[in-house]
């Protein structure tokens, strides 16, 4: 699974490092790793060899992703430092490593030095501190991966007249691929392939995205009947409604916490 696919919901449950790893210093084998990684290079050259069969090479600069359970061996073809992070998610996925090239990542360090500092330092909200820090991390990476696969201007726009008729009108009417093209005088092939490369969804799982996730905000409210949601959202049948509604929450709309 791709770790920056756009579908990706990302928790981190614990930070179980974050340290400065000077030249010579730091393990060259690494087996079955017990955590994911994200390290950005100071300095240096070096060729992670994945036991998968996969080769990355960090210069300075790079930022690798290490995913949990993987093997590797490093090669150092230019001793240099570099800033580590390991972490747990909520979900242990078989995600692939990946590099990061981008004359923005230097955005990148300063969140990866402020990580280390507090994960050292030990105060009080530490954890926080690094998962804040961590998140911001993950946020950059994922906008500097989109700004190199992204939309064309033109689809851009196309996306936004798509996007503000779905807006202006996913509560009270059955909104139809067909009405959307019209709207934006374009195919539905189209349509569903630009709806994809933005949101990595299609203009119907986008519709209902919508449609649940304002569900769930009346039933949380307390002022709204699951029922009431199901129509006020959009849905038109409550049976259709709960099934969809815990698939894609994980619990259905009665098990709703209040806010």
């Amino acid at each position: 699974m791709n770790f920056l696919d756009k579908k990706n919901e990302l928790f981190v449950t614990k930070i179980v490092l974050a340290c400065f790893v000077k030249p010579g210093n730091g393990s060259l084998i690494h087996t079955n790793r017990s955590s994911y990684g994200i390290a950005y290079n100071l300095s240096g050259k070096k060729t992670y060899n994945f036991s998968s069969g996969e080769k990355l090479t960090v210069e300075d600069g790079d930022v690798i992703f290490l995913p949990f359970g993987s093997s590797y061996v490093i090669d150092n073809t230019v001793d240099g430092d570099c800033y580590a992070i390991n972490f747990i998610l909520s979900n242990q996925i078989d995600y692939a490593p990946f590099l990061i090239h981008s004359k923005s990542k230097d955005s990148l360090l300063p969140c990866f030095i402020k990580a280390v500092s507090s994960f050292q330092k030990q105060e009080y909200g530490f954890n926080e501190k690094c998962l804040r820090e961590l998140y911001d991390i993950l946020y950059k990476i994922k906008q500097i991966n989109y700004k190199t696969t992204y939309n064309s201007p033109n689809q851009k726009k196309i996306l936004s007249t798509a996007t503000a008729y779905i807006c202006e009108n996913y509560t009270f009417k059955n909104i139809t691929i067909k009405e959307i093209c019209d709207k934006c005088s374009i195919s539905d092939t189209y349509l569903r392939r630009i709806f994809n490369s933005e949101f990595g969804i299609s203009p119907i799982e986008y519709i209902n995205r919508l449609r649940l996730n304002y569900a769930k905000s009346l039933i949380a409210s307390g002022d709204y009947s699951v029922s009431d949601a199901c129509f006020m959202s959009g849905f038109n049948d409550t049976s259709y409604f709960s099934r969809t509604y815990k698939k894609h929450f994980g619990f259905p709309p009665k098990e709703t916490k209040y806010i």
